[in-house]
């Protein structure tokens, strides 16, 4: 196991903590009293049944999600607001239809609702009703929707429309386009959005669109011939995309793409030997425009989309990572050795700067976790378990004192499993399960963020930043009622409105942005990135 150089030697903690598991019991007890409780929001199917709610999404300052109650027969969309009597059922589907592929856009909510062989629906809501947009024919799936100069796009394989749609919220706007079907996600990086197809004679390549018919074109034939170009992974940093390839001669490899045939290069053949080249990379993830992703689930890389700036961050005889996230700017994610359980950890981008945050497993080389991360203000929540709770949710501000478990739902040695994590003002929802109610909707009220993290000039956070459209406005209870103003890098007012709580979730189109908060004559500002 690998531990942070010149700090205090996490393998000594461990072995002094094994002498004693009283110690580590009580040591968590002690700081799990100081976090309010987890609650059931609705035992929806009763008992140790379950209703597991799915596609969870904030919306005017409420939670929206889906459940399939009873199981696999009538698809229900509901709100809550964290309590029993504020949770319910904005509308019910027919028989066997079930809601899939939300995507907010703006202050709504649109999603698809059908079943496998019969007629899918674009529907939107406002979290009060549910109205249908179109009827989009008998198809066998309706893909991720993906928002796009000011249009909702998604992929459908039906009979009569296939390819990718476009919406602009109407029936009449919800139209076919460009008649190509995606096979990746739909990826917004600087002016385009691009995506997979396959054509004869071609295979499956790089594509991209501006919006138009005639900017949907394929970007470059990667590998020359019939054979596919393997692409995967496709991630924007700052407007340039980031992807693997293979071009049939290196093997699979970093690419990058501006959007033109000659700038969709290899970033770096990391891995020499040709064809036979059989590396992994995954969880491409941008952290302040640099660009890190894992190497065969051992090693940590970063790149700047040059060969020379494209670098091992630590080796693998040291790490093994995994989940990787930008937590406010600092790269946390999942570590281990080939000897140990895997634990927290964070880097910046330096080998002496790439450490564990804490064993929060103490037992031997048990598994401590870091699953389903999630960024709420200076803390990351994540599912984990200290080898005497189960996985419970825990949370970290990137230090060992800072890593705490928020509280033992599923009392014991049972596995709470929290997922789906979604704040909504101060709630933070998710989708959990315990031994008496089964997989169910829970919430956890987030602690105000105390006065002492603000300064004169800084008084509020936001977060994440980039994001890729919404976002939250965190502030000091005493700057609540402050006048909150978007301005353009141009100096366009662009929305001004009342801050009336603590946390205030936002949302804007692609660009750069500058937010002014004014209360009694004094302003500061922040700079906030749109990708």
């Amino acid at each position: 196991m690998f531990v942070n150089e010149g700090t205090l030697d996490i393998t000594l903690n461990k072995i002094k903590m094994k002498k004693s598991l009283l110690f580590t019991v009580l040591f968590l007890i002690t700081f799990s009293v100081g976090f309010s409780q987890i609650n059931l929001v609705k035992d929806i199917a009763l008992g140790a049944e379950f209703s597991a709610p799915r596609e969870l999404k904030e919306v005017n300052g409420k939670l929206i999600f889906a459940t399939d109650v009873p199981y696999n027969t009538a698809g229900n969309l509901w709100k809550s607001d964290g309590t029993l009597a504020g949770t319910s059922i904005i509308k019910t589907f027919g028989l066997n239809e079930s809601i899939t592929f939300t995507k907010k856009w703006g202050n709504l909510i649109y999603f698809n609702v059908g079943k496998n062989g019969a007629v899918q629906s674009l529907w939107v809501t406002d979290g009060n009703g549910a109205y249908l947009v179109k009827s989009l024919g008998s198809t066998s799936a309706t893909g991720e929707m993906t928002v796009f100069k000011d249009a909702l796009y998604f992929n459908t394989s039906s009979l009569f429309a296939q390819g990718i749609h476009k919406s602009d919220g109407t029936a009449a706007g919800t139209v076919g386009f460009a008649n190509v079907t995606a096979t990746s996600p739909l990826v917004v990086s600087g002016s385009n959005m691009y995506f997979t197809t396959y054509v004869a004679n071609v295979g499956n390549e790089l594509w991209k669109t501006d919006g138009t018919v005639a900017g949907t074109v394929m970007v470059k034939d990667i590998r020359l011939g019939t054979a596919d170009g393997g692409i995967s992974q496709m991630t924007d940093v700052n407007g340039t995309l980031f992807f693997v390839a293979d071009n049939g001669v290196n093997g699979g490899e970093l690419w990058k793409s501006d959007g033109t045939t000659t700038g969709t290069v290899m970033v770096k053949d990391i891995t020499p030997g040709g064809i036979y080249s059989h590396t992994i990379f995954s969880y491409l993830t941008n952290v302040n425009g640099i660009l890190y992703f894992t190497k065969d689930n051992y090693e940590l890389w970063k790149s700047d989309g040059t060969d020379a700036g494209t670098v091992l961050v630590r080796p693998s005889s040291s790490i093994k990572p995994t989940n990787l996230i930008n937590v406010n700017g600092t790269l946390f994610f999942e570590c281990g050795t080939l000897s140990s359980s895997a634990e927290i950890c964070k880097s910046d981008g330096t080998t002496a700067g790439t450490m564990m945050i804490k064993d929060i497993n103490t037992i031997g080389t048990a598994y401590g976790g870091f699953i389903n991360p999630y960024v709420v203000g200076k803390y990351v929540y994540f599912r984990a378990q200290n080898g005497t709770d189960g996985y419970e949710l825990w949370r970290s501000d990137g230090t060992a004192d800072g890593t705490e478990m928020i509280y033992d739902t599923n009392l014991g040695s049972g596995n709470f499993d929290p997922e789906k994590l979604t704040l909504v003002g101060d709630k933070l929802f998710m989708v959990g399960q315990t031994t008496a109610e089964g997989i169910e909707l829970f919430v956890y009220t987030v602690p105000k963020l105390s006065v002492n993290i603000f300064n004169k000039e800084n008084q509020f956070v936001l977060y994440p930043n980039p994001s890729i459209g919404d976002f939250n406005i965190e502030i000091d209870e005493n700057l609540i009622g402050a006048k909150a103003t978007f301005y353009s890098l141009l100096g366009q007012k662009i929305k001004t409105f009342d801050l009336k709580s603590t946390t205030t979730n936002q949302y804007l189109n692609k660009g750069i942005y500058l937010l002014e908060i004014e209360k009694e004559g004094i302003k500061t500002v922040k700079k906030l990135i749109i990708n």
